[in-house]
């Protein structure tokens, strides 16, 4: 079982690898595990149905890998992945002595292990270790993050006075264009009027004489 769901072969103590579990004079073999897929937490039921099959299959060239299978027979999935969701979904952990504890692992434990052994095989068992790993990459990466935040929240205020400085600039531009707008209409009119001037002249001497 352990095997067919995709443990190691060095975890049985029959062989420090899969292609050593074959059987002497053949070249593959192949394992199934039927899993009981019913009530209300089966996984995906309307695709498995009642029962899920695993099967996968080894061979002396190194090569094999798993089928997954239907109720019905059919072929789900080729990929490990999902053998990995599955297990994960009924909590079945084939590398975790509560799980499956092999008559090594057990002679080991009930006979010659220390206090500290013991102490060992339990925090494996309960994955309080992995836990406690899991919790201090989470802690890390919580003081990344809040790093980053810092990082970020200080170049948002040097970004929000960079802006408040170009809205200046740009009030200021858009005030100066005004004035050359108003200044460039004066001259306009100072010229007519300078026309007008000239006119008002003219017609002056044209009258006189």
């Amino acid at each position: 079982m352990t095997i067919c769901l995709g443990g190691k072969a060095s975890d049985t103590n029959r062989g420090g690898s899969a292609k050593d579990l074959i059987k002497e004079g053949e070249n593959n073999a192949s394992v199934i595990v039927s899993l009981r897929n019913e009530g209300e937490d089966a996984y995906k039921h309307d695709v498995y149905g009642d029962t899920i099959s695993i099967e996968r299959k080894l061979s002396k060239e190194g090569s094999g890998g798993y089928t997954i299978r239907a109720h019905s027979g059919a072929v789900v999935s080729r990929k490990r992945e999902e053998l990995t969701e599955i297990l994960d979904h009924v909590q079945l952990q084939v590398d975790n002595p509560m799980t499956v504890l092999t008559q090594d692992t057990a002679r080991l434990f009930l006979g010659n292990s220390s206090t500290k052994d013991k102490y060992n095989l339990f925090m494996r068992g309960v994955q309080l270790t992995s836990l406690d790993n899991d919790y201090q990459v989470v802690e890390e990466e919580i003081g990344t993050v809040e790093n980053t935040l810092t990082t970020k929240l200080e170049a948002l205020e040097d970004l929000k006075r960079l802006e408040e400085e170009a809205r200046t600039k740009v009030k200021v531009f858009e005030e100066a264009s005004q004035i050359e707008e108003e200044i460039s209409t004066l001259q306009k009119h100072f010229a007519w009027g300078q026309v007008k001037a000239q006119e008002a002249v003219c017609c002056h001497y044209q009258g006189s004489s």
